[in-house]
């Protein structure tokens, strides 16, 4: 009888011991399988992002490796490199946006990671930083933030920019563009997903259709007062190209350029012909800003490049959007 015992209970040891272990293996099994089928896209600052995660949903790991950075100041870590070697897919804007982003490029994709670039698939203007090149000065932050052997070079090249504007996700048309661009990239390296992300990127294109539409009514003729404004950095050309606007900026394509004397005081003659208003941002250039409204009475209003994430009330791309709107409004005197 004893020996029976024995017997039945080794018998539910054995059992226990292997359904733990079946449980471990299975557990081990999900836990790989989850880490292989969810590919990570890395995006250089917060609109890549900010698409590449409205269109991923919870298919991919969407890292945004510029951390809400200015990505005209931001370098990349060793650890943040690491990051994109082992990424599915990387996105960067381009057109000198990402001082870093050619040199990464070209040793990304000869580790043969995909890169994508937003410029490469847009019709660019060039920028128009002044007809006088020496209205900008190569600060000493400027040097500080790139490489010795390049600095000569931007002195010699408004400060090595590129010859394009970089600033097109403030654009709604370009940056539907950009949209349907992440989209198909993302359906080549998920194909199995593919008419997901289709239908998330057609959410966000509607999206940005609607903004146009509302930009256009906004600034449509006989709205607004006044027909020009200043403005801290270069980065809305492409809005104001599109609508109309006609602004003068403080600095330029970058905002670690520094305008000269000569510049602000041609800036402060531009409020006597009546200039409303400056339209300000979060960023170095803002100190600018604040002489010339200071010494001339011009209103000052906020407005956001939205290149860091960082908009007002935890926002998102298309708060952002609808809040530079308005600002836009007060700036031009426009009427609803």
């Amino acid at each position: 009888m004893k020996k029976v015992i024995f017997i039945i209970i080794g018998i539910i040891v054995i059992v226990g011991i292997s359904l733990y272990f079946v449980n471990k293996n299975i557990q081990k099994t999900s836990n790989t399988t989850a880490t292989v089928t969810k590919p990570t896209v890395v995006a250089s600052f917060y609109p890549l992002y900010y698409f590449a995660s409205q269109i991923a949903g919870d298919k991919m790991n969407v890292i945004n490796i510029g951390r809400g950075n200015d990505p005209h100041e931001f370098k990349p870590s060793t650890k943040d490199v690491v990051t994109m070697r082992n990424a599915k897919i990387v996105l960067l804007q381009g057109a000198g946006l990402e001082s870093w982003g050619e040199d990464l490029e070209w040793q990304l994709k000869k580790e043969n990671v995909p890169v994508f670039v937003a410029t490469e698939h847009l019709e660019l203007f060039k920028f128009d930083e002044h007809a006088d090149e020496h209205e900008y000065e190569v600060t000493e932050e400027h040097i500080d933030s790139h490489d010795s052997e390049d600095v000569h070079e931007e002195e010699d090249h408004h400060h090595n920019h590129g010859a394009y504007d970089p600033h097109t996700w403030l654009d709604p048309v370009l940056a539907k563009e950009t949209v349907l661009q992440i989209a198909k990239e993302f359906r080549i390296i998920d194909p199995q997903n593919k008419e997901f992300y289709q239908k998330n990127a057609q959410i966000l294109a509607d999206k940005l259709d609607k903004v146009d539409e509302d930009y256009k009514n906004a600034f449509a003729d006989g709205k607004c007062t006044v027909g020009e404004a200043l403005i801290s950095h270069n980065a809305f050309g492409y809005i104001g190209r599109r609508y109309g606007l006609d602004m003068h900026s403080i600095a330029g394509i970058s905002t670690l350029d520094k305008p000269s004397a000569k510049l602000l005081a041609q800036l402060k003659d531009e409020v006597q012909s009546g200039v409303l208003a400056i339209l300000t941002e979060e960023n170095s250039v803002k100190k600018y800003a604040k002489t010339i409204a200071r010494e001339t009475g011009i209103t000052m209003i906020p407005v956001n490049a939205l290149a860091t994430g960082v908009i007002k009330n935890n926002g998102d791309y298309f708060d952002g959007m609808y809040s530079n709107l308005e600002s836009f409004k007060k700036a031009y005197g426009c009427k609803d």
